[in-house]
């Protein structure tokens, strides 16, 4: 297998940061109700959020800096099609399907990594994207 040098490693790196008002979501919370929740989000996240809006906006900054990472304009975008999902560690990690599923792997995107937090009235995600040979994940 071949070594990768940093160079290499950091050159497959795609980083996306978003963050988003807790209060805008509260805000679409109490004006579009369930309309707002079934457009954005999938049935897993809403359960997982046991109707946080701190947990729903991370949810939406998390999606959003996927779109940064995967160069992939917000417009036409299906937002259900990103999903946010714990693993058994409760580590956040990304589903996706349709444009943006199609997006990453035409990018050759074989990691995705989140990391999701909020504090007062701002969640915050950052996302990073490994796209290109996998042996470049191994660097020793």
């Amino acid at each position: 297998m071949p070594s990768a040098t940093r160079h290499d490693f950091m050159s497959n790196l795609l980083l996306g940061v978003d963050w988003v008002d807790v209060h805008a979501i509260e805000d679409s919370l109490g004006e579009f109700g369930g309309r707002f929740v079934h457009r954005i989000f999938s049935a897993h996240e809403v359960e997982c959020s046991n109707g946080s809006p701190e947990r729903l906006a991370a949810d939406v900054a998390g999606k959003k800096a996927l779109t940064q990472a995967l160069e992939h304009g917000e417009l036409g975008i299906d937002w259900r099609n990103i999903e946010v999902r714990s693993d058994a560690t409760a580590l956040p990690g990304m589903r996706l399907a349709g444009k943006v599923a199609a997006r990453a792997r035409g990018l050759g995107t074989h990691d995705i990594a989140v990391s999701l937090s909020h504090e007062g009235n701002w969640a915050l995600a950052t996302d990073i994207a490994q796209v290109g040979p996998e042996e470049l994940a191994d660097t020793g």
